[in-house]
């Protein structure tokens, strides 16, 4: 999800969220949830989801051998 919130000088600047859910399947896959900004949702959405997936990669680096599309819920 993303919003356009109050612009940073002339500079418009968007607040994005993003939710990876828990797996019911994998206990120890607990779900994130992260809340990043950029001056385009595409900016945002980038950081949030690099963060998520360096937080996966170093948590189940193992389960993702077989290709990250697997592992997501």
């Amino acid at each position: 999800m993303w919003v356009q919130t109050v612009p940073f000088g002339d500079v418009p600047w968007y607040n994005v969220t993003l939710v990876v859910p828990q797996n019911p399947m994998r206990p120890l896959w607990h779900g994130w949830s992260i809340e990043t900004d950029g001056q385009s949702p595409w900016e945002a959405a980038q950081v949030a989801s690099l963060d998520v997936l360096m937080d996966i990669a170093q948590s189940f680096g193992d389960e993702l051998v077989g290709g990250p599309a697997a592992s997501i819920p």
